[in-house]
């Protein structure tokens, strides 16, 4: 896999190489994380990690009054809060993954993109 991106980096321009390299880059977990935050929708991300933080706040909140109430109706409903609760944090952290994964395969088209516009440019006489 190397070879073939040593190729490729040697085929392009100086200016197409810099932006191969850009692209090409794996990103570390923090970068992928900050890169949701740089989306078109940044108002729903921005939404999305807001209940994240509340719905954790019930959770633990429920669990804490789970063991304080006396009546088992209580302790029932306490314990159906902390499992929505629990829920709803998975599922918006599921949909947090998979809007970085998203952004991880945008990323990798845009350099097939380049390689495919790169052959063009060459094959056009």
């Amino acid at each position: 896999m190397k070879d073939i991106d040593r190729k490729i980096r040697e085929a392009l321009a100086e200016d197409d190489a810099e932006l191969f390299d850009k692209l090409g880059a794996q990103e570390s977990l923090p970068e992928m994380m900050a890169s949701v935050f740089r989306g078109r929708p940044l108002w729903l991300t921005v939404i999305g990690q807001v209940f994240i933080f509340a719905f954790l706040g019930i959770a633990i909140w429920s669990v804490f009054r789970f063991f304080d109430a006396t009546a088992v109706r209580d302790q029932i409903f306490w314990a159906a809060a902390f499992l929505y609760s629990g829920i709803s944090v998975a599922f918006l952290k599921i949909w947090f993954w998979l809007e970085m994964q998203k952004n991880s395969v945008i990323r990798e088209v845009k350099r097939v993109e380049l390689q495919i516009a790169q052959l063009a440019r060459r094959l056009t006489p």
